[in-house]
């Protein structure tokens, strides 16, 4: 069969207009296989079926017209590009929202797209969009996270509790219960919260809660958390139980309402430890376990 007439073929193939005598010709020179394998290759990633009226009629072409195909190398080289393509754009060609989070009792460490990296705390989850990321910089945060900010664009990180906005620096988000709190551990850090609106610099930390901010010097250059150690300082009881949750990866019951507060430190490696001083305000209470994760407090 001439070279011609095979080009033939393999465009009345493409567009479906074999007839049965043409088909076994093409299946006998055995570059029928080669040229299924790329359509199924092309079909594993879903792509707008062909519509071949509209093609036509796009290129304002007649069906009756002589057609002149590629040859087959040809086919093949530009449909392993098309393919390789989708492999590369699968992030633009979907909605690019990267999801991160972490159980209980562990912490991830991270990078973004600008190389810019951080730590996400126990029980946390955050999410950005790769698509837009060189446009804008911005981060969804439920729960803690540490940022080791590079400088360039803005860099906002926003949660339930307010709104952090920064270009280049190191600092801390927790926002949890309805309380926000931020620390900055290098460069400046602008902190809104409902109405309030604060600007910290290196060394500082404020503490939004009910339509209040309070401002503090911190002396760490980290969060406590990322060494493994949590400071209360008169935390209301349901607040510290929640915190031992996440840390120790544990699971409280409590049927009666705890009222009162605790000053202290929770370490990572001393779960019983912490179990033995559950003091709220003078009283004693006792965690009762009931099997490997679970506990029930009770007086």
């Amino acid at each position: 069969m001439k070279m011609e007439d095979k080009e033939t073929l393999y465009a009345r193939w493409l567009s479906g207009a074999l007839n049965d005598e043409e088909a076994k010709v093409l299946a006998e020179s055995g570059e029928l296989s080669a040229l299924q394998d790329v359509v199924e290759a092309v079909d594993q990633f879903k792509l707008k079926p062909y519509n071949k009226e509209e093609a036509f009629a796009k290129l304002e072409l007649k069906p009756k017209a002589k057609v002149r195909s590629l040859p087959v190398r040809t086919i093949l080289a530009i449909a392993a590009s098309v393919v390789a393509l989708i492999i590369a754009g699968r992030s633009f060609w979907g909605d690019g929202i990267v999801n991160l989070s972490t159980p209980y009792g562990k912490i991830l460490t991270f990078t973004l797209p600008d190389g810019s990296t951080g730590q996400l705390n126990a029980g946390s989850s955050l999410s950005y969009n790769e698509n837009t990321w060189q446009e804008e910089r911005m981060i969804e945060l439920q729960g803690e996270a540490y940022f080791d900010v590079k400088s360039g664009s803005m860099f906002r990180v926003l949660s339930q509790n307010g709104e952090v906005e920064v270009l280049g620096t190191q600092f801390n988000v927790r926002a949890w219960n309805k309380r926000l709190i931020v620390a900055c551990y290098e460069g400046s850090v602008k902190v809104q919260g409902g109405s309030q609106l604060d600007t910290l610099t290196q060394g500082m930390m404020v503490t939004i809660a009910n339509g209040q901010s309070k401002k503090e010097n911190i002396a760490q250059n980290q969060p406590n958390w990322q060494k493994g150690i949590i400071v209360f300082d008169a935390a209301e009881a349901i607040e510290v139980l929640d915190e031992a949750e996440r840390l120790y990866d544990i699971q409280f019951e409590v049927k009666e309402r705890l009222i009162g507060t605790f000053s202290g430190n929770l370490h990572r490696d001393s779960l019983e430890k912490f179990l033995d001083k559950l003091i709220f305000n003078g009283e004693k209470y006792k965690a009762v376990k009931l099997d490997q994760k679970r506990y029930k407090i009770e007086k």
